[in-house]
């Protein structure tokens, strides 16, 4: 009987959010139509629809879903804040994506903000295995060491050596001259290089 309940709970409640996605995207695309009474007399719902949908963000495809339609409904709301709230539906799409460890659509997501995260960026760069980027952009921000890690894990040697130099860092055992004395090093973390 519980379990009875509980599945009508849940379909009960993925048809509302269905039902408030649907009301979102025909209020935004008769945006330009809506006179202004219909805006204040929809405002105060709006708050509960965009709770209800934030309760279920997670889920699925909802936090792309969100990103795509909530935008669109902010504007044809005409609220003051209308920026902020982009931009906070934006971190917490790129949060909920990040982590599900779903990178590229935290990306897409980053990447059409006016301004860029390079932080967030260049997580979602190594996680999503642009390696090359995400060193670069971890460069940029200072962080040398995750720099580092994204180069060797490329592999990348080269690049790993000239950080590592600029770095003022040696391993164990290393004499300055010679990339071919590092290849030991470079290819197996647990041993120590065994160059004289």
């Amino acid at each position: 009987m519980q379990s009875d309940n509980r599945a009508a709970e849940k379909g009960n409640r993925v048809e509302r959010v269905t039902q408030i996605a649907q009301a979102i995207q025909l209020i935004s695309e008769a945006r330009e139509e809506l006179p202004a009474w219909f805006i204040v007399e929809i405002t105060p719902r709006a708050d509960v629809w965009l709770d209800e949908l934030d309760r279920n963000i997670e889920a699925g495809d909802n936090p792309i879903l969100a990103q795509r339609m909530l935008p669109p409904f902010f504007d044809a709301l005409r609220l003051p804040d209308t920026p902020a709230r982009k931009d906070r539906l934006a971190q917490r799409c790129v949060q909920v994506l990040m982590k599900q460890r779903r990178y590229l659509p935290a990306l897409a997501i980053l990447e059409s903000l006016p301004e860029k995260n390079l932080k967030l960026a260049a997580d979602c760069y190594e996680g999503s295995g642009q390696l090359a980027k995400a060193a670069a952009a971890y460069l940029q921000l200072g962080d040398n060491e995750k720099a580092l890690r994204c180069f060797r894990s490329a592999p990348d040697f080269e690049s790993s050596l000239n950080l590592v130099r600029q770095m003022n860092r040696t391993p164990p055992g290393h004499r300055s001259n010679g990339s071919a004395n590092w290849m030991p090093y470079w290819r197996d973390d647990r041993r120590t290089s065994t160059a004289p």
